[in-house]
């Protein structure tokens, strides 16, 4: 039985692995990263499809933060699934 990939969140630590979505719209986008959020934009620097380290993760309130392992940026954890 395979396990469904599931959204990246609060529960996510430092050394789990997550992968960049590929469906993010640009609608989606402008509620991903944005000034008021102060994240970055992934789609800039980081490859659709391709597995990353989780370096470190900010939780706060109504978003968590995601810092990956030999990647610059804050990152929206909303961007991310589980590496299953």
């Amino acid at each position: 039985l395979q396990r469904k990939p599931t959204m990246v969140g609060p529960e996510t630590r430092p050394g789990d692995f997550v992968v960049f979505k590929k469906e993010i719209t640009d609608q989606q986008a402008n509620g991903y990263f944005n000034d008021e959020l102060g994240c970055d934009d992934p789609r800039k620097t980081l490859l659709p499809g391709v597995v990353y380290e989780v370096e470190g993760v900010d939780v706060r309130k109504w978003i968590t933060y995601l810092y990956l392992r030999n990647e610059e940026g804050r990152f929206n954890a909303a961007c991310f699934r589980d590496a299953v």
